[in-house]
């Protein structure tokens, strides 16, 4: 009985080991001083999707961006570089023009814009994001068109997958 039960403990400490080597470290990415449900529940699927190894194996697979050289694998690497504060601001009524923003990025703080969310989850995380990458130096051919480049195509790489963490 003894034998056995050793046995047993072998199996699972081993097993455990193996799992722990092959399982990347979850790593947070974005965070909040704000209590604010709708932006908790944002940053946590947000963490949870960034996290996702088939979010950064289609990131890698990705051969050519526009407006940089960087590859997916060049992307992929500087995911988890950042730790990333997220902040609200209002615009104010009297500037219609800005109450259209969504976000902006600034000193390693991502600033959602209260008088546009909270919108749906998908397009949450889609957002927090499109605006990790404009700190991690990726830009898009300007600020009425998000065609191209890094942060909108892994804008739509996380509102795909947003969802396998909802």
């Amino acid at each position: 009985m003894v034998q056995l039960i050793l046995f047993l403990f072998l199996i699972t400490s081993c097993a455990t080991q193996k799992v722990t080597k092959k399982t990347p470290e979850f790593k947070e990415v974005y965070n909040t001083t704000l209590e604010l449900d709708w932006l908790n529940k944002a940053i946590t699927v947000s963490n949870c999707t960034i996290n996702l190894p088939v979010v950064k194996s289609e990131i890698e697979s990705i051969k050519k961006f526009d407006f940089t050289s960087d590859t997916g694998l060049d992307v992929a690497r500087k995911l988890y570089t950042l730790k990333v504060q997220v902040e609200t601001y209002k615009t104010h009524w009297l500037a219609p023009w800005k109450n259209r923003v969504i976000a902006h990025a600034k000193d390693q703080a991502i600033f959602l814009n209260t008088r546009t969310n909270p919108r749906t989850m998908p397009e949450m995380v889609a957002t927090l994001g499109h605006e990790l990458m404009h700190l991690l130096g990726y830009s898009h051919k300007n600020n009425t068109n998000h065609e191209g480049g890094v942060p909108n195509d892994i804008e739509n790489i996380f509102r795909k997958h947003s969802k396998e963490c909802m």
